[in-house]
């Protein structure tokens, strides 16, 4: 019995490593989930109140108005998007290029520094700091 146990602990042993490695690395994971939504909600405040006079203006065409209020008329719409946003890096193109081409082309200085900074650089900071804790 006991060279059994041997041999079955012999093939788990990648499943235990693995165990070990996201055990060790709970800490980590969860201030990354705190860091990242305290961005995408401030990121989604940010934006809900600055589409809130575009979705006010009934001289705004309508569809527009309606495609913009689906993303960001809402802070829980907002949270939704920058979450999106955040973590599907190439989601952020048909929301992006609507408020770009159709509501201001100011909001280039909104998507692209957030795609830079958060998109890029913290994500994968983050990435590498587990691939680091579980080495």
């Amino acid at each position: 019995k006991v060279l059994g146990v041997v041999r079955v602990m012999r093939l788990f042993h990648q499943l235990r490593v693995l165990v070990v490695a996201i055990a060790s690395s709970v800490s980590a994971l969860i201030w990354s989930i705190v860091f990242l939504t305290i961005i995408q909600c401030t990121a989604g405040l940010f934006m809900t109140q600055i589409m809130l006079d575009f979705l006010n203006d009934p001289s705004q065409p309508e569809h527009v108005r309606t495609q913009a209020f689906h993303y960001f008329g809402r802070w829980s719409h907002s949270i939704l998007t920058m979450y999106q946003i955040t973590l599907a890096p190439g989601a952020w193109g048909p929301i992006g290029r609507l408020l770009i081409f159709q509501v201001n082309p100011l909001f280039v200085l909104f998507f692209v520094p957030y795609g830079w900074i958060v998109t890029f650089a913290i994500v994968r900071v983050i990435s590498a700091m587990f691939l680091k804790q579980t080495l």
